[in-house]
Formats: structure tokens, C-alpha cells, sequence
């Protein structure tokens, strides 16, 4: 479980998905007119709770594809919730499993005039490769990239020298 900014001064956590938590989940997607891609159970799913009621107002989840290093990735934010870098912060804990799970690339479906969800995709800091498809773009996020990058930045850290006064 990760404690997260607050959502208009109410604390929100992103944790696993709890027994219960479906229907919520449910809604979620209904409220964002969106629908997660799988038939099946999603391999991970993450929620992002108010600590303070329990009320789920974000998650975020992904789907094993083909091949078994790829998978397929939906985040979605209640609209009250929106704008204080929830849904990037969803996605960065889902990419940071993933990447711990084996997983190279993970897709997700961007809409041709979806601003809020490049937004969010920029602000989670994720390397990204993007295809124009029909109505929108597939968005391909580089997992091997940000584990470099964090690599890289660690390094760095370490070389820099320590001054004490």
C-alpha cells in the first residue's frame, strides 16, 4: 500500500484490489464510459482509496498479452478526483509491478482528443512510443527504458560526492 497526495485534502491510497471492491471498480469504469479490455481477470489491479470513507476513486490494471512479455494496461480516475495526479501516480505503481512481473511494453488505447489522458501519460514520466491507429493512438509504454532510467539515476546519486560542512 502507497500513501499518495491528497485528493482535494482527502488522502488517497493505492493499494491491491480487495474482496468487495468489484462492483466500485464497476461503476468506476462506467462513470469514465470506458470498459477494461479483458474477459478475463485482469493479471494485476490496483485502487486508489480514500482513506478517509473507503470510497474507490481510481484504478488501474493490466492484462497479460501476446507475447507473454507484452501486456495491456487501462487506468481510470473518478471525474471528482481528476487533476491532482492520481492517474499518473496509479500508473507508475501498475508500470513498477509490471516491470517486477516481467513485463517489457505495456499498451494502452489513447483517443484522438483524449488531452487529459496525454497529460497524465506525460506527468507519469514513463518513456513511451506512440502509433496513430484509427480514431486514436497505441500507446506503447517502455518499461525497460524507465528501469534503465532509475538505474541510471541511482548511479548518478552514488557518484555524486557527499559534503559535509
Amino acid at each position: 500500500m502507497r500513501a499518495i497526495a491528497d485528493v482535494h485534502a482527502n488522502p488517497v491510497l493505492i493499494e491491491p484490489v480487495q474482496p468487495g471492491d468489484e462492483e466500485a471498480i464497476a461503476e468506476l469504469w462506467r462513470v469514465c464510459g470506458a470498459a477494461p479490455y479483458g474477459v478475463s481477470r485482469p493479471r494485476v489491479c490496483l485502487v486508489a482509496r480514500e482513506s478517509a470513507t473507503g470510497r474507490v476513486v481510481g484504478a488501474a490494471e493490466y492484462y497479460r498479452g501476446f507475447p507473454p512479455e507484452d501486456a495491456y494496461a487501462w487506468v481510470g480516475v473518478h471525474p471528482n478526483a481528476r487533476r491532482a495526479g492520481l492517474g499518473s501516480s496509479l500508473l507508475r505503481e501498475l508500470a513498477r509491478i509490471a516491470l517486477g512481473d516481467g513485463i517489457r511494453n505495456m499498451g494502452l488505447f489513447v483517443e484522438a482528443d483524449d488531452q487529459r489522458l496525454w497529460h497524465m501519460l506525460d506527468r507519469a514520466g514513463i518513456p513511451l512510443r506512440a502509433h496513430a491507429i484509427e480514431d486514436g493512438h497505441y500507446v506503447e509504454l517502455d518499461l525497460v527504458a524507465l528501469m534503465k532510467a532509475a538505474a541510471d539515476e541511482a548511479d548518478r546519486r552514488v557518484a555524486e560526492p557527499v559534503i559535509r560542512r
